[in-house]
């Protein structure tokens, strides 16, 4: 929905930074301070890293500072994919995977 009014709203509103926050402090309480993901599952871990990928994105083209909090923790999911990912770009399979 986030880049739906993104697409269709011709002018950034105060209004939508203030979601972004909003959805930005969800993620602030579902991420660890270690980056890792209250589910314990890696592609859950992925999904979470990928959508908060996107938020940081569109903080970026809101020219909207992204909180440093969840910068660290954005470094933190990576770091933690990297060492769960083997060289051939298989990510291990630890918990469930639906």
């Amino acid at each position: 929905l986030a880049y739906l009014e993104l697409f269709f709203t011709s002018d950034i509103k105060k209004d939508y930074q203030t979601q972004l926050h909003d959805i930005a402090q969800k993620f602030n309480k579902q991420i660890a301070d270690d980056g890792t993901s209250y589910e314990g599952s890696t592609a859950y871990h992925r999904l979470v890293y990928e959508m908060l990928t996107h938020l940081r994105a569109l903080f970026d083209v809101t020219k909207t500072n992204f909180p440093a909090s969840l910068e660290r923790k954005h470094d933190l999911m990576k770091q933690f994919l990297a060492h769960c990912t083997d060289h051939g770009g298989t990510l291990a399979t630890i918990g469930d995977n639906d």
